[in-house]
């Protein structure tokens, strides 16, 4: 099923190296919904120990605890319920892979609405 739902390839992750190692306070990414890691397992191919930067997989405490430091290496698993405001600030990049077909438009507006603060005004 993963070889079927591509990641590299859909942006170019690689390409924000320089912003990365230029503002390592800023995390690199957070996976919002991100299960068991898989997608920033597959980024971090791309990014080599993701350029120094932060790399914080947000999922809920049924998914975070059944998960083993040692199998996520350079990633800090962190709970977090999408429908809270996000905490992780100002980060490089928030994604959000196979989570918002799951829910009606009006629910994807609202898990828009509790990220869209916490990027900051680099953004805007």
């Amino acid at each position: 099923m993963e070889a079927n739902m591509p990641i590299l390839g859909m942006f170019p992750f690689a390409t924000l190296k320089d912003q990365v190692e230029k503002e390592p306070e800023r995390p690199f990414i957070v996976d919002v919904g991100g299960g068991k890691g898989q997608a920033m397992l597959a980024i971090e191919t791309e990014c080599p120990k993701f350029f120094g930067g932060n790399v914080i997989l947000e999922d809920l405490p049924i998914v975070i605890d059944s998960l083993k430091s040692e199998d996520l290496p350079g990633i800090e698993p962190t709970v977090h319920d999408i429908f809270t405001l996000q905490p992780v600030k100002n980060a490089h990049v928030y994604f959000l892979r196979r989570l918002l077909h799951d829910f009606y438009n009006p629910v994807c507006l609202e898990i828009l609405k509790n990220i869209v603060p916490a990027m900051g005004s680099v953004f805007f």
